[in-house]
């Protein structure tokens, strides 16, 4: 049932990031390949919660202006989780 409960979740997100993607909203999109990372991270997905992250971080320094590292929970704890990312922003 977790594990059912589980694909919903990454396969809404999915649906969430496609949307975004087809929308233009880089906000959204980031924050939804966060939160993927960070499911993948807890999974034990680490090379896929990596390729996650960096999508994300490419596209942070779009929108500093909404969002900056502190908002980004859910990339914080997928990098807690062993998925770092080298090309990180910096503060």
């Amino acid at each position: 049932m977790l594990a059912s409960a589980s694909q919903r979740r990454v396969a809404g997100l999915e649906a969430v990031l496609h949307e975004a993607r087809g929308s233009g909203n880089v906000e959204v999109q980031g924050q939804t390949l966060d939160a993927l990372a960070r499911l993948a991270a807890s999974r034990g997905n680490i090379g896929p919660a990596r390729i996650l992250l960096a999508e994300a971080d490419t596209l942070a320094p779009l929108v500093t202006h909404l969002l900056d590292e502190a908002d980004r929970y859910d990339a914080d704890q997928a990098r807690r989780s062993g998925a770092p990312v080298s090309h990180r922003r910096q503060r």
